[in-house]
This record gives C-alpha cells, structure tokens and sequence, in this order.
C-alpha cells in the first residue's frame, strides 16, 4: 500500500457527508479514489455494488478496475462482485441503468449505442437534409441567413446549438418558447467603458514595464474595438478572442473590474448575433426542429441511442417513476465523480436524481476544465464548492503535484498568470527527483514568414 500525504488520507477516510475534494494536476486523486474504494469495501463491509464510481473516459473506467481487481487479487468473492460494480463513464452507468429499467424507460433492452463517429456521421446527414429542405421550400428566405450571418460555419454552428440545448436538457420546443434574454450591448459601448476603466489607473510613471505594455495593448484594442460596430459578425469575433487583457499584469485595484468586463465579451457577441438574426428566429428554429425530427427518426428506425439520448432518458426514467429512482438511490450508498469540474447541466441533474443525502464524493478542479467540451459548465463545480462550504459539510484539497518537477510547476504558473478561468493556486512539487543538468523547460521562439 503507498504512503498517503495527510491531505490524502483525509480524503480517503472522511465519509460522514457529502465531500469536495479540489484535486490539483499530479496529485494523484486516482490512486485516492481506488483507495477510497477500497476502504469502503474491506473496512467499512460496503458491497462493491452500493459504490457508483463515476469516471471521465472509458481509459480512466477501465484504469480504476485493473487497480482495484490488483487490490481484491487475494479475495476471489470480492473480486467476482467487483465484475459487476458500477465502475464506469457517466454513458456507461446510464446504458446500464436503462438496460435494467428498460420497461420502465420504455425502450427497447437490445438498444445499440451510437459511438462518436456514428453520431456525427447521422448528424451531419440529417442536418444537410434539412438545410436542403430550407433552400428548397424557401430558398430567399435561406440565402438571406447565410448572407446576414456572414460565416462559412453556419452548418457546424447550428449543430453546436443542438448540442449544447440538449446538454442542457432542454427541447427544441422549449428553447423557441423562451425570451430573448434583452442583452443589448455595442462594441462601441464597450469600448468605451474599457476606456474609462483605463483612465482610473495609477499615474503611468509608477507603473512597471510591464504594466505600461499592458495598458497600451489594451488601448489599441479598445480602439480597433471602437470602430468595430459594422464589422462583419466573425471579424468581431475574431477581435474579441484576441482581447489582450492579462490579470496577472494589470494593478491589483483594477483586476475585478477588468475581469467583469472580459467576462461580458461573450454577451456583446450574443448581442450582436441576436441583432443580426432576430428577423431569422424562426428559419433557425424550423431548420434545428426538422433537423431534431430527421435524427430521431433514423436513430429509432435504426434501435439506436447516442450518448445525450442516454443521459436524457435516464433523467425522464428517474424523474417519471419514483420508484425506480428510489431503488437506485437506496442501492448506492457511495456515489462517486471524478472531473466534476466538466459536467454539463444534464448531467449535473442525473447525478441530483441518483445521489441520496450525505454520500457523494465529488472530485475536480476548476483550473482543468475543458471549456466548451460536451458544453461543460464549470459554474456548477464552484456552486457545489461553494454550497460545500457554507453547509460545513466536508472539503479536502489535493495541491501537491507528484509527478512534475519544480521548474516545471513555476513555468506553468508563469504562463497561466491571469488567464481567464484560472483560479490563482500555488503549484507544490511534491516529489524529489534525481538531479539533472539538462533543463527542465525548453522555449521554442517560431518565427512566420
């Protein structure tokens, strides 16, 4: 067995109440939640299959088992009931449960899951049908959109919509029924409030060096951005993913304002865009519903799920029928998450149905969220920190990184200094490594031509 750091002890023994465990890069959480597995099996007499352990990918799922199979190698009945444990992606756990439930779901038992690629390739069929149908049916109508949005990503855009509305378990429907949100915001407008927000620095013969090359990166910026009010809508886009504010080089005093204003970038954007399209709301609409209907239809004719039919139709299960809900939640006694810090709104809601009071260990860290991927929303780790902390229930943190050197560690910091997302955090090398004359860090300095 390894010699566990206190901080990982803590994590491994505490089990009264729901947990947050902050777990840094190479602080090995894996290695903890195996070992957490462990103890709540051999000491504390669980049944493998009362724990729901939860992983980001199928490499991590199937990792987890071989280790725990390692640890149970000496006990063969602990080992055959660990063949079916619940150890496994968030899709996995779902297909699992429909496939029990299957009556109750509604649904066909001998389902077949769609893998990434299949789903594309159906998605990307049945997108293209519908926009054909658009032209076709209303071709000035059609050509309007393509032209008032001027992109050349439009197909890959709306799909990026259908996602993301059904990662937030939403329908169609229910999206086009909604307000416009009211966002009404101009570049010029925000230009100038980056300017005044400039105004209020200290005297720039106090400033560093480094300050001063920040502050003119800003202006120029704000000026390009002044001018930005007819600029086509992915020229704008362009420009505000290249805002040069950097947290880490601006005067303390003025950090918060100048990270609300970068955080209100995306809501010009959508401003912008609601503008430019709100004549088409409905082309838009009618184009993801006929795209919705096509893929449904295929999927059924084809006794297939992708991967959000499965999160969706296990939440309709759990939500619609109390009593299975009530037998899942009873048989989990332990529910735990790894990388909570990239969960979706669907998911975050599969996890509320299945857990019940006072047994879940989630896992994350803010600073390793995958932005934008399967539309994670990071906000839901900090609400559940957060809510961890002023409820007294249990936090823990895993910062010591055992597997980079420390120069590694300080280069990092370095780079991510004031980026957005990042939380600033010491980085804490954790382990010694043998001596070496090489450098531990190489800058590569690429010139274009």
């Amino acid at each position: 067995m390894p010699d566990f750091t206190p901080q990982q002890q803590d994590a491994i023994e505490f089990r009264r109440l729901d947990a947050c465990v902050v777990a840094g890069p190479g602080s090995g959480k894996t290695t903890v939640l195996v070992e957490r597995f462990r103890s709540l099996v051999e000491d504390h007499h669980f049944d493998p299959r009362h724990i729901l352990a939860i992983t980001f990918t199928e490499k991590a799922a199937a990792n987890m088992k071989v280790k725990l199979a390692e640890l149970f190698a000496h006990d063969l009945t602990r080992l055959r009931d660990l063949e079916s444990a619940y150890v496994s992606t968030i899709h996995g756990f779902c297909a699992r449960i429909l496939k029990e439930n299957a009556i109750a779901a509604g649904i066909d038992p001998r389902f077949i899951v769609l893998d990434a690629r299949e789903s594309d390739e159906l998605q990307y069929s049945c997108l293209n049908d519908a926009l054909d149908e658009l032209v076709a049916l209303r071709r000035p109508e059609a050509l309007a959109l393509i032209d008032i949005l001027q992109t050349p990503y439009l197909f890959n855009d709306l799909r990026s919509a259908y996602d993301g509305i059904r990662s937030a378990g939403r329908s169609i429907a229910q999206v086009r029924a909604m307000e416009n949100p009211g966002v009404d915001l101009t570049a010029s407008g925000m230009a100038a409030t980056l300017l005044r927000l400039l105004q209020s620095w200290p005297p720039r013969t106090s400033l560093s060096a480094a300050r001063q090359k920040q502050q003119d990166a800003i202006r120029e910026w704000a000026t390009r951005l002044a001018a930005a009010d007819s600029m086509p809508l992915a020229d704008l886009v362009r420009l505000s993913q290249a805002c040069p504010i950097r947290l880490g080089s601006v005067p303390e005093t003025e950090k918060i304002a100048l990270d609300d204003f970068r955080k209100r970038l995306p809501d010009l954007i959508a401003s912008v865009l609601d503008r430019h399209t709100a004549a088409f709301r409905a082309s838009l609409f009618d184009v993801l519903q006929r795209f919705d209907d096509l893929y449904s239809e295929r999927k059924i004719a084809g006794g297939a799920l992708d991967f959000n039919d499965l999160e969706r139709l296990t939440v309709q299960l759990l939500r619609g029928n109390p009593d299975v809900q009530k037998r899942v939640r009873t048989q989990f006694r332990q529910v735990m998450l790894d990388e909570f810090q990239d969960i979706n709104q669907q998911q975050s809601d599969l996890i509320a149905l299945v857990r019940g009071d006072d047994v879940f260990f989630a896992v994350g860290d803010i600073n390793q969220s995958i932005y934008g991927f399967r539309h994670a929303q990071p906000d839901i780790f900090e609400r559940y920190q957060a809510h961890i902390d002023q409820a007294g229930k249990h936090a823990a943190s895993l910062l010591h990184n055992f597997r980079s050197r420390n120069e590694i560690l300080r280069c990092v910091e370095y780079l991510l200094d004031g980026a957005e997302g990042i939380v600033p955090r010491r980085l804490i090398a954790g382990a010694d490594f043998p001596h070496k004359t090489a450098p531990s860090v190489e800058v590569l300095k690429i010139f274009s031509t």
